[in-house]
């Protein structure tokens, strides 16, 4: 296998933690033909499994982040088949291997390889490996619902994380943890610890888990009835996606736009939202339901409100009108939407101006999410992010109030 290819997956890992994520993304985006030919290589040749496995496990979110989740499970398990076992390089190609099928919604798998990872990270003595068998697990317990059990893991597994100097795994399993507290009715709590992923990102340059904080955020003040707060939060999210092109990151942040315009009373673009989500749901081969009970929950109940609003036709309709959406023009047409808003005009407020799904936009109407620390930001519109010189993303502070404040304001 041409080494290459293993350095540059090897410093993707290594400076996941800073401000490189999304260069190296569309770095690994570029190389994806040559990276599935130097693990069929591994994986044909006699000798190279181990090889091949550890460039499939470094390559983690080329797979996550990147939008190939497909790709990852098959070469995974293909290399998992020719892997010995007690290699250390089978530890970390089963908890990549456990991650990538929670995402794909498959619990059965995914507790096979935790479970598999788990024993082998106890008998090499391997606090990193048992650090992730921990982490997976407690994502494991998150999606069935059991969210005592999960949030105990990602205690225990952030210490793991923390004690071996593994910053990009302490922020995801953060913002995982902010997710399992929000749900079990610990808001408060939800809110510090995304505070603290929002802190400890912006001071690195973090903007991956940064998102993902900001996402957990906007569905704490939504349940809060903070609409104006949730707004922000996620068009935050959104304008990171200008850059990122993260397909998981996408879909979850558009069903939660879609959330919002529900609770805002704008019925029309809450179906073209949905429609949207379920899309970039589609081409990455999950779903919402992947993501546990209590997500969606979530999404049921405004799924339900919209054709109690609209009608079930009228809202199908809205929603079939967009099911050819892709990734970046539904972090287009999501930050066009999250922009539009607020507190409903006088008269039919079910009715909303629908953008046209592969058209232009109108000026951008969307507001900044905040300040990064020290610094103020410019705001990335709607346009810029479809173009492809668009600026990167400066979005790097906003940080959720653990006050119980009231929200700021519902401006549109």
């Amino acid at each position: 296998m041409d080494d290459h290819y293993g350095r540059r997956a090897a410093m993707t890992v290594d400076r996941w933690r800073g401000p490189n994520q999304a260069d190296d993304l569309a770095m690994l985006r570029a190389d994806h033909p040559n990276l599935l030919a130097a693990l069929a290589w591994s994986t044909e040749t006699p000798g190279e499994a181990a090889a091949g496995a550890r460039l499939a496990s470094e390559l983690r979110y080329h797979w996550i982040a990147g939008g190939f989740l497909t790709y990852r499970r098959r070469w995974l398990e293909r290399l998992l088949d020719r892997l010995e076992a007690g290699v250390p390089e089978r530890g970390d190609a089963l908890w990549v291997a456990a991650w990538v099928a929670l995402i794909q919604g498959d619990r059965t798998v995914a507790r096979r390889y935790q479970q598999e990872c788990a024993r082998l990270a106890e008998d090499l003595g391997d606090r990193a490996m048992t650090g992730h068998a921990t982490h997976w697990g407690a994502l494991l317990a998150l999606f069935e619902g059991d969210l005592p059990e999960a949030i105990e893991l990602y205690g225990r597994s952030i210490g793991i994380h923390r004690s071996v100097g593994d910053l990009a795994a302490e922020l995801t399993a953060a913002f995982q943890l902010a997710m399992a507290q929000e749900y079990a009715g610990n808001r408060r709590d939800a809110l510090q610890t995304c505070q603290e992923v929002l802190e400890l990102s912006s001071r690195h340059g973090e903007l991956w888990s940064h998102a993902y904080a900001l996402w957990v955020s906007a569905i704490c003040h939504l349940h809060q009835d903070n609409l104006g707060e949730a707004k922000s939060a996620i068009t935050g999210v959104m304008e990171i996606e200008c850059d990122f092109r993260d397909g998981v990151c996408t879909a979850l942040s558009t069903e939660v736009i879609s959330w919002v315009a529900t609770a805002y009373g704008h019925f029309e673009n809450a179906a073209a939202l949905a429609g949207i989500a379920r899309s970039v749901w589609q081409h990455l081969g999950t779903t919402l339901a992947a993501f546990g009970p209590h997500a969606l929950a979530d999404g049921q109940a405004c799924a339900a409100r919209i054709d109690a609003e609209l009608g079930a036709e009228r809202a199908a309709e809205i929603r079939a009108r967009y099911a050819g959406v892709g990734g970046p023009e539904a972090v287009r047409l999501g930050l066009d939407m999250a922009a539009r808003a607020g507190p409903p005009d006088l008269g039919d407020h079910r009715t909303a101006v629908l953008p046209a799904a592969g058209g232009g936009l109108p000026p951008d109407r969307s507001r900044a999410a905040g300040r990064a620390r020290g610094a103020p930001w410019t705001g990335t519109s709607s346009e810029s992010c479809a173009s492809s010189t668009s600026p990167r993303t400066q979005v790097v502070s906003w940080v959720a109030s653990t006050t119980g404040q009231p929200t700021r304001g519902r401006e549109a």
